[in-house]
């Protein structure tokens, strides 16, 4: 029914003027209402929309209200039915707890949220103390999930003082405490979204393949979480992947004979190599952990199997830093944080001391500019190289070379011409100058002379060929050389000139600037090492621990991890039971 709201005019405005004024809002009064009425028919009945397989409509309604549905994981009507269901409690919960919990419960995944700490000189993960109680009643079968530390606190202590006990923060402490130190974890604003990886997923866009974290999902975690965030908080997007065994060395000890798997719902094979392992020192000697892309068999209790000595394609090496191993008398605790799609476990060459030129073809590509880090070994220093300039050139203070972001192409040379701006030979009068250069050999073309002869200043360069001066004894050369020129040896940096008349003036200076070629060589046996980032996400599927003598201590191989950016991480916890699993 159109409105009509000129039959409300009183009397007094019943004139032309106002009666037309008043048909014109009417009309537009009554767009509005036929607006909102489609509106409410068409677009808020959700179950219409799914029926009819409207998603650019559901789409539109989330963003009305502010949302843009990722649809990464899923394309589907009844997903964006879902998704446009709970876009109200997006924006209810925005910024709080209730928020995040959201974006797990719509990917149809565990996870957790929590803020990460600092604990003086990096970001750390705090491990709620429930934990090691938690996992003496877990069941050896299924996948295990630590839980972080639930602290939103954004202080420690509302008073501290020097002399306090509690917390010991003496100046006389046996551990020593400054003032501008971070003894003890504080919270930040930085925020860690993460799954716990308890199931397998087939992917659909690798046939159906089994997989333990896709990008996608990662993809959907980070929309959700930049959605909810505040202003100030820093979002970081994971997974956790937590590898349980006991120290039999059978990765299907907790079983039945026959079982194929440690963690059957994840398709895990897990173990210790009891050669390398021991319960009491290894917290002691564990060292690292590797990440990789391969797969290998391992020992089962039937006897069949072998043990790998190392990751079958290893990618990245992650050390272990400080609050990363612990240990009671049943558990060992080791983790770390991988952040995807980093390569630091290949070799451009093995050095034999002379040899200054190398090739290498990178074996993840194509690779991100400005990530490339060469370090190699000349007489027991370290030399590094970088694209720093992210052009395709490397550069270091003793090497150039080349890189090919798209095919991995790699060239490096130890050597590069280097700039003297000034060397001094000498502050006198002199008619004979004979000079060893400090550094050589120097490059032809790049030798220029700086000297005063009755008052007057010369500058003079070499000719390339070994000799300097223009040869006409304008510029005040005799010699020693061929036609009134100086000369030069490249190769042993002899420098020698003689000069005309009473020679240089007194008291001023005979000065040089130079190029020269450094070369440093890498050491005999020392490898030249790489590390970078590649745009291409990794399927990671393999995992050892490995101890300060390098010895693989244990070994995990699982469906792949994928990680699609470098800010995307993998959070691997390693749990070794100190005895043998009871059967299940």
């Amino acid at each position: 029914m159109a409105i009509n709201i000129k039959k409300k005019l009183p009397r007094v405005l019943q004139v032309p003027f106002w009666q037309d004024f008043s048909d014109v809002i009417s009309t537009e009064l009554t767009n509005v209402k036929t607006y909102l009425a489609d509106l409410k028919a068409q677009t808020f009945d959700l179950g219409a929309l799914k029926a009819a397989g409207d998603n650019s409509q559901f789409i539109e309604i989330c963003k009305m209200l502010g949302f843009t549905p990722d649809t990464s994981l899923d394309q589907t009507s009844e997903y964006l039915y879902q998704e446009t269901g709970v876009v109200t409690d997006r924006v209810k919960y925005k910024t709080t707890y209730l928020g995040y919990n959201i974006i797990f419960d719509e990917s149809g995944r565990k996870g957790q949220t929590f803020l990460w700490y600092w604990n003086g000189y990096r970001l750390v993960r705090a491990y709620s103390g429930s934990n090691f109680t938690a996992i003496v009643a877990q069941d050896y079968s299924l996948p295990f999930e630590f839980v972080a530390e639930q602290n939103y606190a954004s202080f420690l202590f509302a008073t501290m003082y020097l002399d306090q006990t509690t917390p010991s923060v003496t100046l006389d402490n046996p551990v020593p405490w400054f003032l501008d130190q971070a003894t003890f974890k504080v919270s930040t604003k930085h925020i860690g979204c993460e799954y716990f990886i308890d199931q397998v997923i087939l992917n659909p866009l690798d046939s159906n393949n089994p997989y333990l974290m896709t990008k996608e999902y990662l993809s959907y975690l980070l929309n959700g979480m930049l959605y909810n965030r505040g202003i100030t908080d820093v979002p970081h997007v994971g997974c956790q992947l937590s590898l349980m065994c006991d120290n039999t060395g059978y990765f299907d000890n907790a079983f039945t004979a026959g079982n194929t798997y440690s963690l059957p719902d994840l398709q895990m094979k897990c173990s210790i190599l009891p050669a390398n392992f021991d319960y009491v020192n290894n917290i002691a000697v564990l060292a690292y952990m590797k990440i990789g892309t391969g797969t290998q068999g391992l020992k089962n209790k039937a006897g069949s199997g072998t043990y790998p000595t190392d990751l079958q394609i290893p990618v990245y090496k992650l050390s272990f830093e400080q609050d990363s191993t612990a240990i009671n008398s049943s558990w060992i605790l080791a983790y770390g944080d991988f952040f995807g799609n980093k390569v630091n476990l290949e070799t451009i060459g093995t050095g034999d001391g002379t040899t200054t030129s190398f090739s290498y073809s990178m074996l993840h590509t194509p690779i991100l500019p400005g990530s490339i880090v060469i370090t190699y070994i000349n007489a027991t220093v370290a030399y590094t190289v970088t694209d720093v300039d992210k052009d395709g050139t490397l550069s270091g203070s003793n090497a150039v070379g080349t890189i090919n972001y798209n095919t991995g192409a790699i060239t490096l040379t130890t050597q590069r011409d280097v700039q003297i701006i000034q060397e001094s030979m000498a502050v006198t009068t002199t008619t004979t100058l004979s000079h060893t250069m400090a550094r050589n050999p120097i490059v032809p073309y790049t030798y220029t002379l700086f000297y005063v002869i009755g008052g007057v200043q010369y500058i003079v360069l070499d000719n390339g060929d070994g000799t300097i001066g223009n040869g006409t004894g304008s510029d005040g050369i005799t010699g020693p050389g061929a036609g009134s020129k100086g000369t030069i040896n490249y190769s042993t940096g002899l420098v020698q000139v003689n000069f005309s008349g009473v020679g240089t003036d007194a008291g001023q200076p005979i000065d040089a600037s130079y190029e020269y070629t450094s070369t440093t060589a890498p050491d005999n046996t020392k490898v030249i090492t790489l590390q970078y980032q590649t745009l291409n996400p990794l399927k990671y599927t393999e995992v050892g621990l490995f101890d300060v003598t390098d010895n693989l201590v244990a070994y995990a191989t699982f469906p792949p991890v994928e990680l699609g950016t470098i800010e995307q991480y993998v959070s691997i916890q390693w749990l070794v039971y100190n005895g043998a699993f009871p059967g299940v």
